[in-house]
């Protein structure tokens, strides 16, 4: 096998071609991952290189590594350029400018520290604002988490006009967070309160984003709107993945619905949880 590669090395054909395609092959699912993932095909690639030096008996260069490295860096280069430039690059200019006193107008841009941080920490509004924050992240996740479940375990029971529900359930998060905007905008402001006026109630009821007490409702009934689906399909797929027989042999031992839901099927959603309250 060394004097076949040596051979096909003196032919201009480089010995470790192959710790290199299957670099290159391996960086494609890790470029869907992103992230430090990316670094994972690298360090394969130089374990492979390394691994082939020994067993083919050469020292391990400098320019075996880099002639490994060079189909993953063609492959991955676009991308971390546009990830560079459109993520990277203006999460450090915005703490830089976080630390000045510029506009956002003018040439200078006067350095002043963390006074800004300090002003923000010492903010009442600011401060209401981190709250409202945390709260409806809180309720967010509770309830899409909550509502996806039981639609999915409706879903997954077997009712008739299944996949149309599902279609119908999952076409909102393919809506444009601003075109959600404008609709649930108009409904709040113009279409519920007329429908509120005509069923001889108050239309102050239904403008919901425009009171203190009410606008966190108004809030969380848009973004669950959109995106109860989406989570409904993961728990979906995660539902048809449970082997039916846990459910039979729990028939047999007696256990009811909720114990075959609370015993089963939230165990079994582990997974499928975790990227969604994650998410």
């Amino acid at each position: 096998v060394y004097e076949e590669y040596s051979a096909l090395s003196k032919a201009g054909h480089h010995p470790l071609s192959w710790p290199t395609w299957a670099g290159m092959v391996l960086s494609v699912p890790c470029l869907a991952l992103g992230g430090a993932k990316l670094l994972i095909p690298v360090a394969i690639s130089v374990a492979l290189v390394t691994v082939a030096c020994i067993v083919f008996r050469r020292e391990p260069k400098l320019e075996d590594i880099l002639y490994s490295l060079l189909p993953f860096v063609s492959l991955v280069l676009p991308g971390m350029i546009i990830f560079t430039i459109g993520l990277i690059i203006p999460m450090f200019l915005s703490f830089y400018y976080s630390l000045t006193s510029w506009n956002g107008m003018t040439v200078e841009k006067p350095f002043i520290g963390f006074e800004n941080y300090v002003k923000l920490a010492s903010d009442p509004y600011a401060i209401s604002a981190w709250w409202f924050t945390i709260r409806f992240t809180i309720w967010n996740t509770i309830i899409q988490n909550v509502a996806a479940i039981f639609m999915a375990v409706a879903l997954d029971s077997g009712i008739k006009g299944q996949k149309l529900m599902r279609t119908i359930f999952f076409v909102p998060c393919l809506i444009s967070a601003v075109v959600v905007g404008f609709v649930w905008l108009k409904l709040y402001g113009n279409v519920l309160p007329a429908l509120f006026k005509l069923m001889g109630l108050k239309s102050s009821l239904a403008m919901l984003l425009g009171k203190e007490e009410t606008v966190l409702s108004g809030l969380l009934i848009a973004n669950n709107w959109q995106w109860i689906g989406y989570w409904m399909l993961i728990y979906l797929a995660a539902l048809q993945s449970i082997p039916s027989d846990l459910y039979e042999a729990a028939k047999v031992d007696g256990a009811n619905a909720v114990r075959q839901f609370i015993n089963i099927t939230i165990p079994m959603l582990a997974p499928a949880l975790t990227i969604c309250i994650v998410g």
